[in-house]
């Protein structure tokens, strides 16, 4: 009984070490956006990862990889940062329903 509980808090120990990296990493991430991204701008991204994480995740990498590149020199504005989803709304396919009427 008493080695089950060792195990177990053994196990604890490492989900709370994993859940401190991922959030560690969040935390940073968030930091780096910010800096690249004006407030609404930033927002926007918010709003896309709630909808649709994996175009979230697609966004950020681009724009982690144009900012340390140097492509991007200041902070994108909403309008420059919709130009950019514009990149990316053409990858999307579009969803379309109908309605057979009888």
């Amino acid at each position: 009984m008493q080695q089950d509980s060792v195990a177990d808090e053994g196990t604890y120990q490492k989900q709370v070490a994993e859940f401190r990296k991922k959030r560690e990493a969040e935390m940073q991430l968030r930091g780096i956006l910010q800096q690249i991204l004006a407030p609404d701008a930033y927002e926007r991204l918010a709003n896309i990862q709630m909808v649709d994480e994996e175009l979230y995740a697609k966004i950020v990498s681009s724009l982690i990889t144009l900012y340390q590149s140097g492509r991007i020199s200041s902070k994108l504005t909403d309008e420059q940062f919709r130009s950019v989803l514009g990149k990316f709304a053409g990858s999307q396919r579009e969803t379309k329903i109908s309605f057979a009427r009888k």
